[in-house]
């Protein structure tokens, strides 16, 4: 089972006069087999596991500082990206917000099965209950052509990692040559307001007129009126 692909619109941010973001993704939903294996053991997909395949390309603010100036810009990000897959197909919705929530950039749309034709955009909306003392969501909801949608958390994978924000394996760092190296992390034990644990996928059961599973992406530094975030990493009170 899969569905048709959709690429985003291209998103481009300024740091004063510089580009520090010009990105783009193109975005599917399926089923997956295979296996994933690390030192804890082996797990086995069987056909009828939910996933999404994803590309992006293009300008990010990775690596090591661009020589110059420094930025003046207030740091302040916040970016949210939901694939959901159903028995109908599939539902996408990102957003970059401003700190009073307004989007920056924002678009959805609608990935029909494999055979019911091309992706198509639509309308999309995500809003969100917060986990207190995180920034987190503890509840969720997706709007999207004339379907609503109800998104339950079930399970939180931290994008540290696989690169983002890890304060020793980051994204373009430099360590003199070919470096492999992992770590086992007990999520538990993590401090939800450390700038490497805020960045997370959480994986969602999602309800509605029909049901299914995704993923809703959260990443949100800075002020962010919606959750009555006011400081750098403060957390939803």
């Amino acid at each position: 089972q899969a569905t048709a692909t959709i690429e985003e619109p291209r998103q481009t941010m300024y740091d004063g006069p510089r580009i520090f973001m010009d990105v783009t993704r193109a975005t599917q939903l399926g089923t997956w087999t295979g296996w994933i294996e690390s030192p804890e053991g082996r797990i086995v997909l069987d056909g009828t596991t939910s996933g999404t395949k994803d590309r992006s390309w293009g300008i990010r603010p990775v690596g090591e500082p661009l020589p110059g100036a420094p930025s003046t810009r207030v740091p302040q990000l916040c970016f949210f990206w939901a694939p959901l897959l159903t028995s109908a197909g599939g539902r996408h919705v990102m957003s970059f917000q401003d700190g009073e929530g307004r989007h920056l950039h924002h678009s959805g749309g609608i990935l029909p099965l494999i055979g019911g034709g091309e992706a198509v955009p639509a309308d999309g909306e995500l809003a969100f209950t917060w986990r207190p003392g995180t920034r987190w969501m503890d509840r969720g909801s997706m709007t999207s052509g004339a379907e609503t949608y109800d998104l339950e958390p079930i399970a939180r994978f931290h994008m540290r990692g696989v690169g983002y924000g890890h304060p020793t394996y980051g994204h373009g760092k430099w360590h003199g040559g070919p470096l492999t190296a992992g770590e086992s992390l007990t999520l538990s034990e993590l401090n939800p307001l450390d700038y490497p644990n805020i960045h997370v996928q959480h994986v969602v059961r999602v309800h509605g007129t029909e049901a299914g599973l995704g993923v809703v992406e959260q990443l949100v530094i800075g002020p962010y009126a919606p959750a009555g975030l006011t400081g750098l990493l403060d957390g939803v009170s």
